[in-house]
């Protein structure tokens, strides 16, 4: 130590080791007045100081020599004096809550001691007013359970000891001038070369307590704890408050710090010992083994190590390998890596992902992987020379107060994995790239984004993902934004030339000019979801972009959409800039390129160019095609017009005033229905749904201008030279008024049948309105039909605007001009109709998205139940239309209905009050708050046809199955109540295979049964059936199918047979046919080809993704120029795609209409399927006709599956139904 006193002490301690005996003073410092009672053998009771077992003792050093081993000593009163522990002891001195006072070294151990404190306040002290609390000597064992030990120069030193060892598990210790606990040891022992080695070392262990160190000498400071020479000194617990200090100076020796907590104030400016350290702020931990005046150091066994503990200052310098230091308001705690570690490469961990990413090499040649392993809270920095890829690993990423991750420029980052990057400081984004950054994965976002308007930031806005560097999006991404002020994502710069890096180009921080490739992703929010800015270049190729502010997609200088789908259903799927009123040819050219997507919104340009050359559209994208192209009606559902090119002779659109027939009315409604004809005109229907059918209508035309010259010719219409002649489309309503219906005061009604229709003519009128057909009364012709006329199919939603009958209905209040809505019912819809006037005639103005037909409009609602905001006229077919999980509200009392099809459950609530409502014959009463539910299981599910929830059988008969021989049939039911579906299953024994499975009721009479993937079903009728099966032995498949995965039995062995004896359809290899193998597109078209042999192709297809040379490239060349399959665009066939049951449908359908063969009529009913709403709008038509034709059927669970696969067997089966229907 550093004082000359404390060192006179200790050697003065070493000289009491040698005396065989102990000293201790009594609590009147006379040791010559003991009054000892000799009666017991100690001292009286108002005397004694202290008490082993039930002897007392008047000196603290009598009760010392008398005690044996294991004995313990209570202090009964206070007492004042030094204290020995002679070497033979083995003792426990329990201070009883009191004081035992020095002021040299007030206890020095030169045995084994255990010093504890029973009272319940534990207030038992250990005072030196002048030196040390606590001393050892030699090879003694120092416990210390419990003690309040205060000193000058040291609460517990070890002094010069060697192999000493003291336990501190819990109390209060402090030193007003020196260190709280200190080792010593002896700088005697070396090796032959003279470097110190550890021979017989002290062991200090500190498991708890409070330690408190002062300074009072000018030039020195505090210590907590000293090692200057070769204590082993380990502290797994307590609190260390050292002011004007160092928490642990160490010089030598070994100190490992596993816990407790470290707290310095103050400044650290004097000595320890001969050590100067003049630091200007406190610290919590310093090893120092500069001053050769301490040789005991040696390099390679002493250390501090840092595994655990909390400090007030940074310590990572100590902090051992695998371990880390958490810097967390302000206080440094020191973990495990493995339970604190947020990152690694490979098996190496960090504590924080930055420190993983300074571990990265520069310069790298392949990027390194970091793998985020648990949630942190930090921002990173990327820095340039360094190649990342960051594995999120389900892991989320928050910032502190910057950008989230910053890609500096030179950087490399790729970050890969689900998991999620987030952002929660105004202004910073979760992504601010300025080098390279590709996204292949997580979720990015911004999760306290406050923006209220393009006008409010809420203060707390910005985009999510910034890009002024290069950038590529890829599938698996979704990047979020719920604000309305900052767009989500941008590409470029807010002003280029501001000068300002975070809004403009800074050289040699970010990139001049950034570009953003997005190949997929699901981008939503913000107010844009993605804009490319000043100076950035996007690329476009895949990804869903939605937004409900401004627009899904903002341009500013140069982009290119090739895929996608962009949804501002409200706003702007396409914005081309929106404030801008001029283009800048180096950093805003405002050029927009669209050659393929998906766009739901409206399309919008208020400076530069927009040219689209493919695409699906909402809205109509004429006035952007590029030359060439033409917008024709989507086959796609949800959107009305597609981009194809141009026919060589496309002709122009123009509705014109309907067809109105009366004369199938009463004699006294034909004056009504004139006055109801004579306001009909060609707004009767309008909307994209029609336009998009016309123009493709349109487009397809044939008729080229010599011929359309000629027809008017031979019409006596003959082109001046100032005349051109114009080929136009007109469409127009075919309206057959049904019944008009004024006289009922209570409800009136107007039925009309509806029905689009076309024309093609020839004219020369310069306009559309002037165009006067050829006809008996027209003098003044100037047009004549020529090309394609009849039906208009429309399979999208219209608006139909009806004038009504004069009194057909009253204003709804004093306001004339006010009137309450009326209601059309069509096809088991109702739609809701709102009343207009206009001059002097009322019209009825409704949305119709289902078709057309006979349309009844009344002032009565009759419909009797909605169903997602959809009303019906009967709770039966909302039942129908109802999916599993969905809620209907019946608008009447007592209605009814049943399910079947699929099993689902469903919910009913009533519209008010309470309504009776019964399915499958259970009746309940629901009201419009909860409302009640039903349950369907479809007996494919295991239960019986109508069971759980609230549906009850009332009924049911017994299904009885007899015996049978070379196999085995059983029912999936041994009761079923009547409508039930009862599934049997024929079994055939080896060799055999099914002949027959029959069904008779009570009577006898035959049930039908139908075959279903191997499997026999019947409805179970209102009586008991009997169900019996018969085998017959199988019959070995002729050498002419030689597939070995195809017997005879199987449902479909005979359709695989015909299919190949046909030549349609070959097998996957010389000996497997893959019957339960997908067909892909190819393949459907290729199967056609060689019904038609085969025919010569000149050319190649007009699709990319169809090389030459391949097996179905000629098929689907064929195909595509007979129009008998589209793309998914006008590049790309997706020939290996799995081909749906809906697509299959429509290929079929377009080619028997190719062919001109008959019954290729739509002439089924869907509604008969519960997923029937599942079927896209094209293929509507063409599975009306093949179920119609029975060439699809629909699943043994009674769905048509639309978007389901089809197998090779069941192809071959459909080709099988549809060459011998």
């Amino acid at each position: 130590m550093r004082r000359k006193f404390l060192s006179v002490v200790l050697c003065v301690c070493m000289m009491l080791t040698m005396a065989p005996f102990a000293f201790a003073a009594d609590d009147s410092g006379d040791s010559t007045n003991n009054n000892v009672s000799t009666g017991s053998g100690g001292g009286t009771v108002n005397q004694a100081v202290a008490q082993i077992d039930n002897t007392t003792y008047n000196t603290l050093s009598d009760a010392i020599t008398a005690a044996g081993n294991g004995k313990t000593i209570t202090l009964l009163k206070n007492t004042s004096g030094e204290v020995v522990i002679p070497t033979d002891k083995n003792i426990t001195l329990d201070l009883n809550g009191n004081t035992i006072t020095h002021t040299g070294t007030t206890v020095y151990n030169l045995g084994n001691l255990t010093i504890c404190d029973s009272s319940n306040d534990k207030t038992g002290k250990i005072i030196s007013t002048g030196n040390v609390g606590v001393g050892v000597g030699h090879d003694s064992t120092t416990t210390i359970e419990y003690a309040n030990i205060k000193a000058v120069e040291g609460a517990v030193i070890t002094g010069y000891a060697t192999g000493a060892t003291i336990t501190i598990k819990d109390g209060n210790f402090s030193a007003s001038d020196n260190a709280v606990i200190a080792g010593n040891g002896n700088n005697t022992d070396s090796n032959a070369t003279g470097n110190p080695v550890r021979v017989n070392p002290n062991k200090i262990n500190i498991l708890g307590g409070t330690f408190t160190g002062n300074i009072k000498t000018t030039g020195y400071i505090a210590c907590g704890i000293y090692a200057p020479w070769k204590d082993i000194i380990t502290v797994s617990g307590g609190n260390f408050t050292v002011n004007n200090g160092i928490g642990i100076v160490a010089r030598a020796g070994q100190v490992t710090v596993t816990g407790g907590s470290f707290t310095c104030n103050g400044t650290a400016e004097g000595k320890v010992g001969d050590k100067d350290f003049n630091m200007t702020a406190a610290q919590p931990v310093y090893f120092d083994a500069s001053n050769p005046a301490y040789p005991a150091y040696n390099s390679e066994t002493d250390y501090i190590k840092l595994l655990g503990g909390t400090f007030s200052s940074d310590v990572t310098k100590y902090v051992a390998e695998n371990y880390t230091c958490i810097q967390n308001n302000g206080e440094y705690t020191v973990k495990a890596l493995n339970e604190v570690a947020v990152a690694k490469i490979g098996d190496i961990l960090y504590p924080t992902l930055a420190k993983a990413i300074e571990a990265v090499p520069n310069d790298g040649g392949n990027a390194t992987t970091v793998t985020l392993i648990k949630d942190s809270t930090e921002d990173v920095t990327i820095p340039a020379n360094k190649k990342v890829a960051l594995e999120l690993n389900g892991k989320t990423l928050t910032n502190k107060n910057g950008s989230t991750i910053t890609v500096a420029l030179g950087a490399e980052l790729t970050v890969t994995g689900t998991g999620t990057v987030d952002n929660v400081t105004h202004a910073k984004a979760a992504i601010w790239n300025n080098g390279t950054c590709t996204l292949s994965g997580g979720n990015y976002t911004r999760t306290k984004e406050n923006g209220i308007s393009a006008e409010n930031n809420g203060g707390n806005s910005f985009y999510t993902v910034l890009n002024h560097g290069t950038m590529t999006i890829n599938d698996g991404v979704t990047i979020l934004q719920d604000g309305h002020y900052s767009s989500l994502l941008e590409n470029g710069y807010q002003n280029a030339t501001s000068g300002n890096q975070g809004t403009g180009y800074v050289n040699g921080v970010n990139a001049e000019c950034p570009s953003l490739t997005i190949n997929g992703g699901l981008l939503t929010g913000g107010l844009n979801t993605v804009k490319n800015d000043d100076n950035g270049t996007i690329a476009i190729k895949n990804g869903t972009f939605t937004n409900y502010t401004q627009s899904a997609f903002q341009n500013h200088h140069i982009a290119t959409i090739n895929g996608g789908t962009f949804d501002g259903a409200n706003v702007c799927a396409v914005l081309n800039c929106g404030a801008c009123s001029s283009v800048d040819a180096t950093h805003d050219k405002h050029e927009t390129t669209i050659t393929g997507g998906y766009f739901n919104g409206n399309l919008k340009k208020t400076v530069g160019t927009i040219t689209i050359s493919g695409g699906y559209f909402t809205t109509d994208p004429t006035a952007y095609l590029a030359t060439g192209k033409a917008a024709v009606e989507s086959d796609l559902a949800g959107y009305n017009y597609k981009v194809a090119n141009k026919s060589n002779a496309p002709a122009t659109v123009a509705p014109v005033a309907p067809t109105v027939d009366i004369n199938k009315l009463p004699e006294e409604q034909r004056e009504t229905a004139t006055q109801i004809a004579n306001k009909l005109d060609s707004n009767a229907v309008t909307g994209d749904g029609l336009t998009a059918a016309a123009k493709t209508v349109a487009n397809n035309n044939t008729v080229n201008q010599t011929e359309a010259t000629n027809a008017l010719t031979k019409e006596g219409i003959t082109p001046t030279t100032d005349q051109t002649v114009r080929i136009v489309v007109q469409t127009y309503m075919n309206i057959n008024i049904k019944n008009v219906d004024t006289n009922s005061a209570d409800k009136k009604t107007l039925s009309l049948d509806i029905t689009p229709m076309y024309r093609t003519v020839a004219t020369t009128a310069n306009t559309d309105s002037a165009i006067r057909l050829t006809g008996a009364d027209v003098t003044d012709a100037n047009a004549v039909l020529v090309g394609p006329a009849g039906k208009l199919i429309i399979n999208k939603p219209v608006t139909i605007k009806i004038p009504l009958p004069t009194g057909f209905v009253s204003p709804a209040t004093t306001d004339a001009n006010a009137y309450p809505s009326i209601y059309v019912q069509h096809k088991g819809y109702e739609y809701t109709a709102t009343v207009s006037k206009e001059s002097d005639t009322l019209y009825a103005t409704f949305t119709n998205p289902h078709g057309f037909s006979t349309f009844t409009i009344t002032t009565e609602q009759t419909a009797e139940a909605t169903l997602n905001g959809v009303n019906y006229t009967s709770f039966q077919d909302a039942v129908n239309a109802a999916n599993n999980g969905d809620v209907i509200t019946v608008l009447k009392d007592n209605l009814s209905a049943t399910m079947s099809g699929s099993s689902r459950t469903i919910t009913v609530k009533s519209s008010t009050g309470t309504f009776n409502v019964s399915v499958n014959g259970e009746t309940k009463t629901a009201d419009a708050n909860t409302g009640v539910t039903f349950t369907y299981t479809h007996p494919s599910s295991g239960g019986p046809g109508s069971s759980g929830g609230s549906i009850s059988t009332p009924t049911t008969y017994a299904v009885n199955v007899n015996a049978a021989t070379n196999g085995a049939v059983a029912a999936d039911k041994k009761t079923a109540s009547k409508g039930t579906t009862v599934t049997v299953t024929a079994s055939p024994s080896k060799g055999y295979v099914v002949d027959a499975v029959k069904v008779v009721d009570k009577d006898g009479k035959d049930v039908a049964v139908t075959e279903k993937d191997g499997k026999y079903v019947f409805t179970m009728p209102g009586s008991a059936v009997t169900v019996t099966g018969s085998f017959k032995a199988e019959t070995p498949a002729p050498v002419a199918l030689p597939f070995t995965d195809v017997k005879s039995g199987n449902w479909f062995y005979d359709a695989v047979k015909y299919a190949y004896e046909q030549g349609l359809m070959t097998g996957t290899s010389a000996t497997t046919f893959a019957p339960n193998g997908t067909m892909n597109r190819a393949m459907i078209v290729t199967v056609l080809y060689r019904l038609e042999n085969s025919p010569a192709v000149t050319g190649a297809s007009k699709f990319t993704d169809v090389p030459a040379g391949q097996w179905y490239s000629d098929a689907v060349a064929w195909a595509a120029a007979n129009k008998i399959v589209n793309g998914y665009d006008e590049t790309t066939f997706g020939p290996m795609n799995a081909v749906t049951r809906e697509q299959m449908a429509a290929i079929l359908f377009r080619y028997e209409q190719v062919k001109g063969l008959e019954n290729v009529t739509p002439e089924e009913n869907l509604n008969r399927f519960p997923d029937q709403n599942k079927i896209s709008a094209y293929a509507i038509p063409a599975l009306q006709w093949a179920v119609g034709q029975k060439i699809i059927n629909g699943n043994a669970d009674g769905t048509l599956d639309p978007t389901g696969t089809a197998t090779r067997a069941q192809v071959a089966q459909i080709f099988t139904n549809l060459l011998n229907k």
